[in-house]
């Protein structure tokens, strides 16, 4: 009966700590909170980054124009940051090495050419001798050496041509696609040497 008591006793403050917990604080604003409204759509979101780096063109969109030889440039077209179309003349150079190159073998591609002709006629010549018992077949064999001789001849002094013409041509640099002028090194009049850079044309719409 005594435990009961101070059981019942120890319970009393217990209840009485618990209905005295203070209670959570409420707070109300008065203050009317913005609110924007506005109509859902469908649409692109385009981010925009600023950044400072070197932009490199794809292959075969970077073009650079050079001296084939030492040269006086007589015309340059376009300034930086100018566009330009695919066939427009850029740069033309005065090359008088050039020149006389390209004038020796056309001379000697024409003497192995006048060559090849008469070696040619005088070998039909001597089959018919041969064929009648007039010419030897030494004079025929002879002959025939001599055709072979002058063939070589011409196809070196046409490969020899050919490459002179082509180096001749890159004194009259054209645009070889549409794109900008992003250097340029040298202006008319000024002499240059071999494989020195003029001017510098990018595709800048194929990038890496």
């Amino acid at each position: 009966m005594i435990a009961r008591r101070v059981a019942g006793l120890l319970l009393v403050p217990l209840l009485a700590a618990a209905c005295h917990r203070p209670q959570a604080e409420e707070m109300e604003t008065q203050a009317a909170v913005p609110v924007e409204v506005a109509h859902p759509r469908q649409g692109t979101l385009t981010a925009v980054i600023h950044a400072t780096g070197t932009v490199e063109a794809a292959p075969g969109a970077d073009w650079t124009v050079t001296a084939p030889a030492a040269a006086r440039v007589a015309e340059v077209h376009g300034a930086a940051g100018d566009r330009v179309r695919r066939g427009t003349l850029l740069v033309r150079l005065e090359a008088p090495t050039l020149k006389a190159d390209l004038a020796t073998r056309a001379g000697a591609l024409a003497q192995a050419q006048a060559r090849i002709d008469n070696a040619r006629r005088n070998h039909v010549r001597l089959t018919g001798l041969l064929e009648k018992g007039i010419a030897s077949r030494k004079d025929v064999e002879d002959a025939r050496k001599e055709l072979l001789d002058a063939e070589a001849d011409v196809r070196e002094a046409t490969q020899t041509h050919a490459a002179a013409a082509e180096l001749a041509a890159q004194a009259q640099a054209r645009a070889p696609f549409d794109g900008t002028v992003v250097q340029r090194w040298h202006n008319a009049g000024d002499l240059i040497d071999a494989n020195e850079h003029v001017l510098r044309l990018v595709d800048l719409r194929r990038e890496l």
